[in-house]
């Protein structure tokens, strides 16, 4: 149920992680000054540039995190619940596993969606230069991104969104401020579809485990296609290279979302009626 307008709301509200999300951007315009200053000083001390490029982003972005996210941590605490915590709870292996198959159908079948409009050279330019085959572009991509993004996005926006709106309002609206983020169109649908999967887990789970866990393998799976098997394939469909394979594999993909989607829900509907149980 909705809260009414007369009741005192959770932080945060729709506009609230607007203007959250807002700072975000605005912050890394100082907090990017002297990362650049560092960043000449060790060109002049020739350090290679991927490495240098590597470093400031990996520390711009995580700095960006660590502040927006202790921002939201602490209005959440001053304005609705001093006592707080993240959701940060085990969930079972089978529900993982097969939250992972599902996103990876979910991968296959949303990309077409995702090629709809083509990424300009120059784009794909900026993003060769941003992300690089190094460990730091690695941690930055694979390791930051899924921690610190399901933290701010599942664990402080949705769980404000779960408390002031529908399940199903709360979900969806997280999720595009999840695509809106990446402030291009190219990441943006499929962070949405991504986003709205990662959102019905934490809902369902109450946990911010299988969001960190099913971005990581999402992002490390673009970060090995990109970089570790051939430059010039960006596609699952270029890796295949075989329209009637490819048909198959996506028909099947559809298949198993549809099936898998089905079993987490009935695993889920169970645990809340064992739960439920054990409560009476």
């Amino acid at each position: 149920m909705e809260t009414s307008t007369s009741e005192k709301q959770y932080y945060p509200t729709v506009k609230q992680a607007s203007g959250l999300l807002l700072k975000l951007i605005l912050l890394s315009i100082p907090l990017a000054i002297p990362l650049v200053v560092i960043g000449l000083i060790l060109k002049n001390l020739e350090i290679e540039q991927s490495i240098t490029d590597g470093l400031i982003f990996l520390s711009l972005y995580i700095a960006l995190f660590v502040i927006t996210i202790k921002i939201g941590l602490q209005r959440i605490r001053s304005a609705n619940d001093p006592d707080f915590k993240l959701k940060i709870k085990s969930v079972s292996a089978p529900v993982i596993f097969i939250s992972i198959v599902v996103l990876i159908a979910l991968i296959i079948i949303s990309e077409p969606l995702s090629l709809l409009i083509p990424m300009p050279d120059s784009v794909k330019a900026y993003f060769e230069k941003m992300i690089q085959p190094n460990i730091l572009s690695f941690i930055s991509v694979a390791v930051a991104a899924p921690i610190l993004e399901e933290i701010l996005f599942r664990g402080i926006i949705l769980e404000g969104f779960l408390r002031n709106y529908s399940p199903q309002k709360a979900i969806i609206w997280s999720a595009v401020l999840f695509g809106v983020f990446h402030l291009n169109p190219w990441q943006a649908i499929g962070a949405i579809i991504f986003g709205l999967f990662f959102g019905w887990l934490y809902w369902k789970t109450n946990s911010l485990i299988p969001g960190i866990i099913l971005h990581f393998v999402n992002n490390f799976a673009a970060f090995v296609l990109t970089f570790g098997i051939d430059k010039n394939i960006e596609t699952f469909y270029q890796l295949i290279n075989n329209w009637a394979i490819y048909s198959i594999v996506f028909i099947s993909s559809i298949a198993i979302l549809i099936a898998g989607l089905r079993i987490l829900k009935k695993r889920f509907n169970n645990l809340e009626i064992t739960t439920n149980a054990a409560i009476q």
